[in-house]
């Protein structure tokens, strides 16, 4: 509350003169009594200013209409204060759903963000963002209470990952940079040092879980050795444990081994798979205790060995033969001599001694030149030109 003429509370210092006043009238009154009789012994005493004062509601109503005229010519007016706008960005990527015994994480913050709602003054406005996907829970910014608490909800964790700091960008920039206040709601650890105006909720929790954080097959061109898949794996959690990995294809178990992982360690393994495993082949990490189940599984896409045809076409046989001692060192490659097997892109190996007829130039895809000029050249390999096969 402010007063527009703060100068008339001055007002207020007549009340002492309306105390003086009716002091002033109970020295004054008198009161009638048929005898002094029972009073005698106050006739003895000297007599002293009255220290008492009597009132009666007329002073009071007195008091009341003074106080109130000063009031009145200070014309008091009654600010409300600035209604704001926050942006509360919820975590809903895929660690959210952490959970061993009680509530999970999500869940804790949907709490947290339902306590403060109902806390909120009433000017104040809501907007809801979420990390995973990005997008606006809530429209447009919103006082509602009860449509924000039904919102909040209705959120569920995404197996996906999120930014917080895009989805606050994101945020402000639907809001057109008006964001008062910006609350971070995750099960992220709170950073040191949080800058104004953001605000940051953790319900961070250490619980135990092993994760893929990488997969990868990889196959063998020049031996006979199976295909292998790469798995990373992580230990997020501050205990020891002891996991079990298996590679599955349609319920039949390809490969399968154990490892001890230590606290916060980052680990490498290398499964092989059979040669005839073809398609989508399933990686899933078995833990004695993990919080997180959902990065236990992962998925890549297997290939068949693939055979690359390649066609050797030299005149000169010395050389040939030479090309195809190397070629034979590779199990991945079936090469022909002077001819193309099949009607299908080929890795062809020329030099300048033979001309490429347009059939060949059809299928070439890769050329290599398997000798450099002849004598009296400058002595840089020749080059060859996919429109002619022939050397420049």
């Amino acid at each position: 509350m402010n007063f527009l003429s703060p100068l008339s509370l001055l007002w207020l210092g007549a009340i002492p003169v309306l105390l003086w006043l009716w002091r002033l009238a109970s020295t004054h009154r008198q009161t009638r009594v048929p005898s002094l009789v029972p009073f005698a012994h106050l006739l003895k005493r000297p007599p002293r200013w009255r220290t008492r004062l009597f009132v009666n509601i007329l002073f009071w109503l007195q008091l009341a209409s003074l106080c109130l005229l000063a009031l009145a010519l200070a014309q008091p007016v009654l600010l409300r204060p600035r209604a704001k706008t926050i942006l509360i960005v919820l975590d809903t990527s895929a660690s959210m759903g952490a959970r061993l015994r009680g509530p999970s994480a999500l869940d804790r913050a949907k709490r947290l963000v339902r306590s403060r709602i109902a806390r909120k003054r009433p000017q104040d406005r809501y907007f809801l963002m979420t990390s995973a996907p990005v997008e606006a829970v809530t429209p447009e910014p919103t006082d509602d209470a009860a449509v924000l608490t039904r919102a909040v909800a209705a959120l569920h964790a995404h197996h996906l990952g999120g930014n917080l700091g895009t989805t606050a960008q994101i945020g402000r920039g639907l809001l057109g940079g008006a964001a008062d206040e910006i609350l971070v709601v995750t099960d992220e650890a709170k950073p040191t040092a949080v800058e104004e105006p953001v605000e940051f909720l953790s319900v961070h929790q250490t619980l135990p879980n092993v994760a893929i954080v990488g997969l990868d097959a990889q196959g063998s061109l020049c031996s006979g050795e199976p295909t292998r898949l790469s798995v990373a794996l992580q230990n997020f959690s501050g205990d020891a444990t002891t996991v079990r990995v298996t590679a599955e294809q349609e319920g039949r178990r390809l490969a399968e081994t154990s490892l001890s992982m230590e606290p916060l360690a980052r680990n490498h393994l290398s499964l092989p798979l059979e040669e005839h495993a073809d398609g989508w082949v399933e990686v899933v990490v078995h833990a004695g205790r993990d919080a997180l189940p959902v990065d236990n599984r992962a998925w890549t896409r297997v290939r068949p060995r693939s055979e690359v045809p390649v066609a050797v076409m030299m005149a000169d046989e010395q050389r040939r033969r030479l090309i195809g001692e190397w070629l034979r060192a590779c199990d991945g490659l079936v090469w022909a001599e002077g001819r193309l097997p099949q009607p299908q892109p080929h890795v062809v190996i020329t030099d300048a001694s033979e001309r490429l007829g347009p059939e060949v130039v059809g299928a070439l895809r890769l050329v290599g030149v398997a000798s450099p000029r002849p004598a009296g050249s400058d002595g840089r390999p020749p080059r060859l030109s996919p429109e002619t096969g022939r050397g420049g």
